[in-house]
């Protein structure tokens, strides 16, 4: 193609520098994946407009890439069955203005649209993951025989997760998480899902200022000793099941969420669930439905907490009244709720 080997600083263009066409029809998998191949640290990756037809692509162990695009798609092609984009232990990383198209009905395997393995200093900016069958993003840590590579700072800003198979966006083991101004909606599975599959439990999560809508799951479920979460003012709507379930871990904030209407599959399930928890405030939240059309169960339900705070809510019309606390809770006091009966 004429190119010689990228210095740290410069920006490769996949169209000129690759031969990639961008053209919805034409394979590019061996353009866009020799373009990877070729980036020393510090490089970036310019992908013009188009959709790039690809059997899936991978980069492993580099540093400081950033992989910039104003709204170009990276489509899978049929029955490749394949992840469409894998980057492991790729630290400092940056995509931005990316579309991921998984393709899912012309795929037969359960795939990911944007795996990260192993990441830590990565900012995901104005991307679109959508019609994958299987998770739309996933953050995954796991053991590289006795070590174990986990994910630290991961940042999913302005993002629209939508419509994929099983989870919008799937968490396994990361420290430092932030997902703001996100919509993640219309998947199969949960909007969220933060948990571990390891002995490493998630922490320090702050979930903010998202739409998370119209999951057929949970839309956000945090499980597995996760602690030191954050969910704050987001808008909770519609999902399938309880709008927000946590369970284990300690240390935790859900404040001036929106959360409406959710239980739209298993009815009677609660607004918020939470269990084998400790140290909890949950507070100036409107949790509520329809009076015509009630789906949410209780608006708070707790089991086995010690130390929980349910202070400022508005509780009302869902079809059973204000909170449930089990009797094995401990330390729990209810205050200067709307539509709850105070329990100091």
């Amino acid at each position: 193609m004429g190119w010689s080997k990228p210095s740290s600083g410069t920006q490769l263009d996949v169209k000129k520098q690759f031969g990639a066409k961008g053209d919805g029809s034409t394979d590019d998998t061996a353009a866009l994946q020799a373009c990877l191949d070729s980036l020393v640290n510090g490089t970036s990756i310019f992908i013009p407009d188009g959709t790039y037809i690809t059997t899936g692509l991978k980069m492993y162990n580099k540093s400081h890439i950033s992989v910039v695009s104003n709204g170009a798609t990276l489509k899978l092609k049929a029955n490749s069955n394949a992840d469409v984009f894998l980057l492991e232990q790729c630290p400092y990383l940056s995509i931005s203005g990316l579309n991921i198209d998984g393709n899912k009905g012309n795929q037969s395997s359960i795939v990911t649209g944007l795996k990260l393995k192993a990441s830590y200093f990565t900012n995901i900016l104005n991307c679109r993951v959508t019609n994958v069958k299987g998770d739309g993003v996933a953050i995954i840590g796991y053991y590289d025989g006795t070590l174990f590579r986990g994910n630290d700072e991961i940042h999913l800003n302005h993002c629209f997760v939508q419509s994929n198979t099983r989870h919008g966006l799937s968490v396994d083991s990361v420290a430092d998480l932030n997902v703001t101004t996100c919509n993640i909606e219309f998947n199969s599975g949960n909007g969220i899902l933060l948990t571990n599959t390891t002995d490493i439990a998630s922490g320090n999560a702050n979930l903010i200022d998202s739409q998370i809508l119209s999951n057929d799951g949970y839309g956000i479920e945090v499980t597995e000793g996760s602690s030191r979460l954050i969910i704050a003012k987001n808008h909770i709507r519609n999902n399938g099941k309880n709008g927000i379930r946590y369970v284990g871990g300690k240390q935790y904030i859900f404040t001036e969420n929106n959360i409406h209407l959710n239980g739209r599959i298993n009815e009677y399930s609660a607004a918020i669930i939470v269990g084998y928890n400790r140290r909890g405030l949950i507070a100036n939240n409107l949790i509520t439905c329809t009076d015509f059309s009630p789906t949410q169960g209780y608006g708070i339900e707790a089991f086995s907490v010690n130390g929980l705070r349910i202070f400022n809510n508005v509780i009302e019309d869902n079809l059973q009244p204000g909170v449930m606390i089990d009797p094995d809770c401990l330390d729990v006091k209810i205050r200067d709720n709307i539509g709850v009966v105070d329990a100091v």
